[in-house]
């Protein structure tokens, strides 16, 4: 879920818990995609941001990729 922020957060859709709280980026998320166990974050920074999730819902931030349109 994304509101107008530059965090992002992973609920589990059968239960609506919070899994994962994403963090990072310096402007607003525009885009998040979600591939188990990854997740793409874009936003306003030009920044798009790859994160993995554990089953235990504990997020990685595996790179960093610069310059997006």
């Amino acid at each position: 879920m994304i509101t107008n922020s530059s965090n992002a957060k992973i609920f589990n859709r059968h239960t609506m818990k919070l899994v994962s709280f994403l963090t990072g980026h310096e402007d607003t998320i525009l885009s998040v995609e979600y591939f188990h166990p990854y997740v793409l974050t874009a936003g306003k920074d030009k920044v798009i941001k790859l994160h993995e999730i554990d089953p235990l819902g504990r997020s990685r931030l595996i790179a960093n990729y610069h310059g997006h349109s």
